[in-house]
């Protein structure tokens, strides 16, 4: 609390203007100190080139019948924070619903292996996305972080290939959402 003390008066102090990503960071910053909160800020968002992501070319899925059941997208990597034991505690009642794809988990799929209705994709590039969303053709993505996200390029790419996105209310992802 020292240090949180300090730095909040050094800032008040010295007329510090925030610049942030998303509206959510001050909001953020007013519950870890209310003393930061009355500071000015500005939003300036993040930039990513949707031209850089080619729109895949989707035909009818087996889902499309009715045949097959939908397909989420979850990307990135799955640590903890990311929400990999929410997805775990979800998966009796959510594996009999979808089918999960999980993109560049890393390590962080181990717990899912094995696991029937979910495939691993452990690792890609951002320029690989377009072909990995033809391949898989996903009904959403899933973003399940439990932290405050301040802005997210996994969202920005998703929303770009025309994916619907599935969040939880952590940080800025409901807000670019909405």
């Amino acid at each position: 609390t020292a240090l949180r003390t300090a730095f909040a008066e050094r800032v008040r102090a010295n007329h510090v203007t925030w610049v942030a990503p998303s509206a959510t960071v001050f909001a953020h910053l007013a519950a870890i100190d209310p003393r930061l909160g009355d500071k000015p800020g500005h939003v300036i968002e993040h930039g990513t080139d949707p031209r850089l992501l080619r729109a895949p070319v989707l035909g009818p899925r087996a889902a499309d019948a009715g045949t097959a059941r939908p397909r989420l997208f979850v990307l990135g990597r799955l640590a903890p924070h990311k929400g990999q034991a929410l997805l775990l505690a979800a998966l009796p009642e959510l594996l009999p619903l979808v089918e999960l794809v999980l993109i560049g988990c890393g390590t962080f799929c181990a717990p899912f292996e094995g696991t029937e209705g979910i495939h691993i994709v452990p690792d890609y590039h951002t320029r690989e996305l377009p072909d990995l969303v033809e391949q898989w053709r996903p009904d959403a993505a899933l973003f399940l972080s439990l932290v405050p996200e301040t802005f997210s390029y996994t969202l920005s790419e998703v929303m770009a290939l025309g994916l619907p996105p599935v969040a939880t209310r952590a940080g800025a992802l409901a807000t670019r959402i909405e």
